[in-house]
């Protein structure tokens, strides 16, 4: 705990406010913060209260229970600050920083576990229709990133896997190189990939160049030749030449 008070102000150190729709990315910010001013143990659980009193009389106050409560209460009031008119209700009556960060967490944590699910659902079930890869990957990645905010990441091959059952038909022949390829990589590196791993598929930002060109040759080829061009895509012949590595690769 910080000998000196840390003084805090809600538009500099927390600006985004907190809403009925944020709470996540409210709660990361809230944690960062006090992670680098070295007072996240003040709403975490991890600082003990100390004593009101010294001695066993009771009448002379602790300094150090004065230092905790000064630092705690510009905290609390920081916190209040930080959440919109519509939140400050749940909190106004909170005595202590971790009282109200506590009030906080158990009203949003079933909206948190329903937005998880919602997300997840919307991962499995997002095909790409008629977006181009780019606008495709993006909102892939968004959803993926936003899993990750509220502390429920997916790997990187789950990613890549929920993007390429959710391609087009004409995207059939480069899947099928994409698991050829991940399989290959699989048995190379095998004594390297942990066993739970049936495959090591390539990232998701080695993959857009390869799909966006494969795009490209559909969307320019006439109909009746788009089956032929599909399978002259050069995608097999990029990861085919991939310069030996004596590591995983990095994908």
């Amino acid at each position: 705990m910080a000998s000196n008070i840390v003084q805090l102000n809600a538009p500099t150190h927390f600006p985004i406010k907190l809403t009925s729709s944020n709470f996540p990315v409210w709660r990361k910010q809230i944690q960062s913060t006090l992670i680098g001013l070295d007072l996240l143990q003040y709403i975490d659980g991890t600082l003990a209260t100390p004593s009101q009193f010294s001695g066993n009389e009771r009448k002379t106050i602790n300094p150090a229970y004065t230092r905790w409560y000064r630092q705690d209460q510009t905290l609390l009031c920081a916190i209040l600050g930080s959440c919109s008119d519509m939140i400050q209700p749940i909190i106004s009556s909170a005595t202590s920083s971790k009282e109200a960060w506590d009030r906080l967490l158990h009203s949003y944590a079933n909206a948190s576990r329903s937005r998880i699910i919602s997300l997840k659902s919307k991962l499995a079930k997002n095909p790409k229709g008629n977006k181009s890869v780019a606008e495709f990957l993006n909102e892939m990645r968004s959803i993926a990133d936003e899993l990750a905010l509220i502390q429920n990441p997916i790997s990187e091959d789950d990613l890549v896997v929920h993007i390429i059952t959710q391609l087009e038909d004409e995207f059939n022949s480069l899947v099928a190189a994409i698991k050829s390829v991940a399989y290959i990589l699989k048995n190379k590196y095998k004594s390297m990939v942990p066993r739970k791993r049936l495959f090591t598929f390539p990232r998701v930002d080695s993959m857009q160049a390869e799909l966006q060109l494969h795009e490209e040759v559909v969307s320019n080829s006439p109909p009746a030749s788009k089956c032929l061009c599909i399978q002259k895509s050069s995608s097999k012949k990029k990861w085919n030449n991939e310069p030996a590595m004596s590591s995983p690769p990095a994908w």
